[in-house]
């Protein structure tokens, strides 16, 4: 997340070839902290991800969403690009290819499932809510950590494997405030060892 409220994250799903990426301009950087520095809305993000060569996004999706209240998840397909944009109140992302969910021999996602579900009976943006979300979604020892954002106060709410998956234990950091501190990283046990 940046300081314009403009996120990403990413999921693993099958490989999938995308030959076109080759012919992409290469920004000789990390693209992702590239596109945190340089955008603040889900759309230059897209653009970002249009123009540039991203080897990794072959075996990725990546989500976007902004303060605006805008999101989408890019990915590849088919040899092509793809974009889902939110149609909805919500957009769920797991890990596999949402252009086509058995592409791979991936079984169906039941997180995504569960998350659907809860998100259609009830799609508040609360920190409740997302916990109750995250707390039926959370594959147990291979969840290292959840996050919750609120992009327009620019907060984070970290949720941690050390915390044994209790999603009402959590520590709740502002960006405006660590930035303040200075260029520095904290290990996700360390902030739990500090409550």
């Amino acid at each position: 997340m940046n300081t314009a409220g403009l996120f990403f994250d990413g999921t693993r799903t099958p490989n999938a070839p995308y030959p076109g990426n080759d012919n992409k301009k290469d920004c000789h950087c990390y693209i992702w902290t590239k596109i945190l520095e340089e955008c603040s809305t889900v759309e230059q993000a897209i653009d970002y991800v249009k123009q540039f060569k991203i080897p990794e996004i072959e075996d990725i999706h990546i989500m976007f969403a902004d303060k605006l209240g805008h999101s989408a998840v890019v990915g590849v397909y088919d040899g092509k690009l793809q974009i889902h944009q939110r149609s909805g109140s919500y957009q769920v992302l797991t890990n596999f290819n949402l252009t086509n969910p058995s592409y791979g021999d991936e079984p169906v996602c039941k997180r995504f499932a569960a998350a659907d579900s809860m998100l259609q009976l009830d799609s508040a943006a609360t920190i409740e809510n997302l916990q109750m979300i995250l707390a039926n979604t959370n594959q147990e020892e291979l969840t290292v950590y959840s996050n919750i954002y609120n992009l327009t106060k620019t907060e984070v709410y970290i949720y941690s494997v050390f915390t044994r998956n209790n999603f009402t234990n959590k520590v709740k950091l502002n960006l405006v405030d660590e930035l303040k501190k200075g260029k520095h990283s904290v290990m996700i046990d360390q902030l739990f060892k500090k409550k």
